[in-house]
This record gives C-alpha cells, structure tokens and sequence, in this order.
C-alpha cells in the first residue's frame, strides 16, 4: 500500500492529475461489489499455467482484490487533488455471469469469422467474456445504473469504458440485420456522457488507434483517449503516423487535447527499457497537441523515486526498471508540458499549421540541412530533424524540433532507437510575409532538461 501510495505523491509532483484504476474489477456486470472486503478475479484464467490441473492451485494464481484497499487508494489520489477512473468494458458479461432477461434483446452473434470473438454463427464472445450490442437502449440504461453505483461504492469519478474491437453482428431476436459492432460505440458513449455527467461523473471510452473518432469525437466525452498498437496495425507504427493520429483526434473531438497510450516496448525483447524512444514518443504526442500517458503507479518496475513507465498495455506485466536517469528525464519532461501547456495543446492553439514548413532546408547542424517533416515525400527517416509546425488562433507560429539523429528505424516502439546529442544547430525560418504584418515580432525557445 505504501508504495503505492508514494507512486502516486511523486506522479503528483509531475502534475498527473488523472489516475485509470486498471482492472480492479470483479466482473463486468459487477464491477465493484458493495458489502464485499475483497474478491476474486475468476475470469483472469489466462494467469494459470497452461499445465496446471489441481483446482485448488489454480485458484491460488487468480488476482484477489482488497476493497477497502482500492478505496484508500482512491482516497489519496483525491488528496493530491486529481481524479480516479473506474475501468470496465462497455459491453460485455463474464462468461460465468448470467445475462439479466432486461438485456437478452442485446445478444449478438458473428456474420464472419473473428480471431477474438468465434466463427460465423457463433454467440460474439472470447474464451473470458461475452459481448453485446452497445447500441441496445436496454443494455444502456444496464450497464449505466450498474457503473454509477460501482462508481459510488468505490469513491471514483468516472468511467473509463474499453472496447475490444469489432466485428460484423446481427442481434440474435432481429436476424438479417447486419451491423458492425463499432457503429453503436457512439450511441453508449453519447448515452453514458449524459447520464453521468448529470450525476458528477466523468466517462471516456478507448477509441482504438483512433478508427472511431469521427463519430465519438461528436458526443462530448470528458476526454480523448486511444490505444495505438503499433505494429498489429502497420501504418500506425511510424513517428509521423503517431503525429497524424494525434492531430486526427484533436480535430475531430472538437480541440480537445487527447490521451494518447502508445506502447513502445509491446512484445519487445529488450534487456531494458529505451529512455530515448519513450521521450520521443512523449515529444511527438505533445507536439501534435496531445498527452502521452506514459507514467503509472504500477508498484513495480520503478525506481527509488516511485513511479514506472507504462510498457505494454497489460499493466501488471511491466518488467523492465527505471533507472535513475530515466526517471529524472521523464520528470523533466513532465516538468516541461505543463509550463507549456496553452501552447502545446490549449484551445487556442490550432491543432497543425495551415502553411507547414515544406522543404528539407529549415534545419542545419555543422551546416548541413538535415530537416524533415510530414509532407516530405519520403516522410520523417532517422538521421534527421523532425519538424511539427502549429500556429495559434492569434497568428503566432509554433516550431517544433525533434531529434531524429542516431535512430535505426522510423518506428514509435522501437526497443533500440537511441538519439545522438546535437550541437551547432541551426533553424530557419522563413518571417518575411509574416513581418510586414507584425513588424515587432518577437521569437522565444523553449527546451525540455533532458538531451
């Protein structure tokens, strides 16, 4: 308790004032049972070894959760003045669980075959949990009073609903009407933002690799948020992607800054975690005017200082340390968001430059140009100088310079990029338009405490 209790003091130090309580759940149906001391997760199956029979041992490999410990937990995060959020999905039931008769119009099943769901035919479900249709205004109003007692037992603030991914349905009491699971995430998100929100709660759901933004960006969820996987979704994997994908959600959840879970060490063999790659992937996010959500009070894989850095997207498997080097790199890039926050990702700062810089000439070191950008033909290649260019809605103009110098691949999750330090920089930029129109302009620096 105390270590997680001190993870959260020195994420507070770093300004985090957001927490998603990952997994404390009982089931999906039941989140956060009232009158309980502590329960056990009998759906995490996938924790028991695979050669493993005796009934009784592998009972002892399940997750067992402390309520009152989640709530003391809860409590303190209140007491650094930030905000706790209650994970759950937004549309399924254990498999051990019996579907109540009020949502059984909500059952689906497969119009094709699905690698995480089942074969054609089949009742939508993993080998852990059963799906339903969130578009279903009977699973909605469900699923929404059982989240909003859950809520109010645990002391949380909100929701933060995930999503498992699609696939072609049809209800099992309306043959013949095919949908895809994903058109009716909007339809749960805009009913869920409504009803909490009347209520004091927040409600975010994981838009995926942000492939559902321009219809959830339309229902006023509290906050942005998306997993991006990398290299399950190939396009995804590149730096400029990462920036392409953060601008896309900001434009289309109305200038609202999103939380972007990028994992740079997904199924990675690496002996240690790359502080070089995890800043870069933190400097691209921030730069496209979002927010990586990379510390965490994980009570593991952290250094003396107390906190770790979140590594694949199951969290209790994070098994790379931070080091004391690291640590006061991500701190200072912490540090650093926040004193420049407005101009990263404030409302007023437009989320990409209407007139990007368009050549390779804009940046020198030892005068050779070295610069990249977006609209380069050959895209950003490592051994150069990334450049993001915004601007606000008062006619200032924003660069960004991002050392691509020393990588190997132009990829976000790297396991071995490391950058190499530059000196005798250079950096053009074009003012004469800009100065018979603001003759006393004026150019400022900023520049995070890390290389």
């Amino acid at each position: 308790m105390e270590g997680y209790k001190n993870s959260i003091d020195q994420l507070a130090n770093m300004h985090i004032n957001n927490y998603f309580f990952y997994d404390v759940y009982n089931t999906p149906a039941n989140p956060f049972p009232a009158n309980v001391e502590r329960f056990t997760q009998d759906w995490a199956t996938f924790l028991i070894p695979k050669g493993e029979t005796d009934p009784e041992k592998r009972k002892t490999y399940l997750p067992v959760i402390d309520t009152d410990a989640v709530k003391e937990l809860v409590s303190h995060v209140h007491s650094t003045g930030a905000k706790a959020m209650l994970y759950n999905m937004i549309y399924a039931v254990s498999l051990d669980e019996k579907i109540p008769d009020q949502v059984k119009s909500a059952i689906v099943r497969n119009l094709q075959d699905h690698f995480n769901f089942g074969k054609t035919g089949d009742i939508t479900a993993t080998d852990i949990q059963q799906f339903l249709d969130p578009g279903d205004p009977n699973w909605q109003n469900f699923i929404i009073n059982v989240m909003l007692k859950a809520m109010k037992e645990g002391g949380f603030d909100g929701w933060q609903g995930d999503t498992m991914g699609t696939n072609l349905v049809e209800k099992v009491n309306e043959p013949g009407k095919a949908f895809s699971l994903s058109e009716n995430y909007p339809k749960l998100a805009a009913a869920a933002t409504e009803a909490l929100k009347k209520e004091g709660y927040d409600f975010m759901i994981n838009d995926i690799s942000t492939g559902d933004a321009d219809r959830l960006g339309k229902t006023n969820v509290s906050a942005p948020y998306a997993e991006v996987w990398g290299d399950s979704i190939a396009y995804d994997s590149t730096y400029q992607a990462l920036t392409r994908l953060t601008e896309r959600m900001r434009d289309l959840y109305n200038g609202k800054s999103p939380i972007i879970a990028a994992y740079t060490h997904r199924e990675k063999n690496a002996a240690k975690l790359s502080k070089d790659n995890e800043l870069l992937t933190d400097a691209i996010i921030a730069a496209s005017g979002g927010y990586h959500m990379t510390t965490a009070a994980l009570n593991t894989s952290q250094d003396e200082k107390g906190f770790g850095v979140i590594q694949a997207e199951w969290y209790l498997n994070q098994n790379l340390p931070v080091n004391a080097d690291f640590a006061n790199a991500e701190f200072n890039y912490q540090e650093f968001i926040v004193a420049y926050q407005e101009l990263l990702r404030g409302r007023d700062t437009l989320a990409h430059d209407t007139r990007r810089i368009v050549d390779n000439t804009n940046v020198l070191v030892n005068g050779n140009f070295i610069g990249s950008n977006l609209d380069n033909a050959d895209g950003v290649q490592p051994g150069t100088v990334y450049t993001i260019t915004k601007e606000t809605k008062t006619g200032d103009r924003i660069a960004h310079l991002i050392n691509l110098v020393g990588i190997t691949e132009n990829k976000w999750n790297s396991a071995v990029n490391s950058t190499t330090k530059l000196t005798n920089i250079q950096a053009l930029y074009h003012l004469v338009k800009f100065q018979k129109i603001r003759p006393n302009m004026r150019i400022s620096t900023g520049l995070p405490q890390m290389q």
